[in-house]
């Protein structure tokens, strides 16, 4: 029960991050309009070009999870954001192409890259003794 928790937090805060600089909120809301007016256009390009930056740390709770509980953790996490993903972009802008290309570049940029940077950061060995041998963080690069 408590890795469940952890999986669907994980794979809520990675797809909120990601759609803190999306337009899917933001696009077409009359709410926003009433409330702002007229200087709605102005306030909606600042609030995207402030928020712009936090896509880039939307792979973050997946790494966190997947180096502290594993890779099992980690697909089932990505695999939730990537649907959870997908739900939220129907829910609030509906089937169109957007949904296809922000559903697959949020799995291949933020979910994909994470399960092979995981996987390569966990593999290690144990030798005859017992001692557990790290490969080197040089690899990590190497393989990237």
């Amino acid at each position: 029960m408590h890795m469940l928790i952890l999986i669907t937090l994980s794979a809520i805060a990675s797809v909120s991050i990601y759609l803190l600089d999306k337009s899917v909120f933001l696009h077409n809301n009359t709410f926003l309009y009433s409330i702002l007016g007229h200087s709605y256009e102005t306030q909606h390009f600042y609030l995207l070009a402030y928020l712009s930056y936090f896509s880039a740390f939307s792979p973050l709770p997946l790494f966190l999870l997947g180096l502290g509980k594993g890779l099992r953790p980690l697909y089932a996490a990505g695999l939730l954001a990537t649907a959870l993903l997908g739900f939220a972009i129907v829910l609030f802008n509906g089937l169109n192409s957007y949904l296809l290309y922000s559903t697959m570049s949020f799995f291949v940029f933020s979910v994909f890259g994470i399960f092979i940077l995981v996987n390569r950061a966990l593999l290690h060995y144990k030798t005859a003794s017992g001692e557990v041998i790290w490969y080197s963080s040089s690899s990590l690069l190497r393989d990237f």
